[in-house]
């Protein structure tokens, strides 16, 4: 019956690069063209090509689709005749682009991006985010800046939140609630500065 915030950080899709799932592994072989592995060894064939990989990202995928599954079919007690998928907020994103090599393994390409995981390069901190909930534009495009420092700020603004006036200067992110539940195309700070 009280607001809830539930915070899960997956270990996939992290080295070692592997999966328990043979049905799966055998699936993104015959996809990727690839031989099924009969032994132990890394993948080494160029692109995005790992079916190991493969297998991570759809486990990661499924895992998701559970919890969303969940908050589709559970009642809201706080707001009768709803589902908590329809008073939810969901954010969803990485903490850093793809690594490419774990050692001899070739695990991912992140082209057209350069470089990857440990590298400040676009392929290392581009990160795919999608945020979803009550009265944000579904299907809206954002390219611009986004942190993950603006997470905790866009929550409090978006569930109407608030913190003693003292630390709202210790925020170091943005609330960009103004682009999820707008038309404007700007992030701004709370004197109107566009980031």
């Amino acid at each position: 019956n009280e607001p809830f915030f539930l915070y899960l950080a997956h270990w996939m899709v992290h080295s070692p690069i592997h999966t328990k799932n043979r049905e799966l592994l055998q699936y993104y072989c015959d996809k990727l063209g690839i031989d099924f592995p009969t032994e132990d060894i890394p993948v080494t064939t160029e692109g995005q090509t790992n079916p190991f990989f493969g297998s991570m990202v759809t486990t990661l995928d499924w895992s998701l689709g559970r919890v969303v599954d969940l908050l589709k079919t559970t009642e809201d007690p706080r707001n009768p005749g709803k589902k908590l998928y329809e008073t939810t907020y969901i954010f969803f994103s990485s903490d850093n682009g793809a690594v490419e090599h774990v050692g001899k393994e070739i695990v991912t390409d992140n082209f057209p991006l350069d470089e990857g995981k440990k590298y400040a390069q676009e392929g290392g901190i581009r990160v795919p985010m999608l945020i979803s909930g009550p009265s944000i534009q579904k299907g809206k495009v954002y390219d611009g800046l986004v942190n993950q420092l603006d997470f905790f700020p866009t929550i409090l603004g978006l569930t109407d939140g608030k913190i003693p006036t003292e630390y709202n200067s210790d925020l170091d992110g943005l609330n960009i609630s103004n682009v999820l539940l707008n038309t404007e195309d700007v992030i701004k700070d709370e004197k109107g500065v566009e980031r």
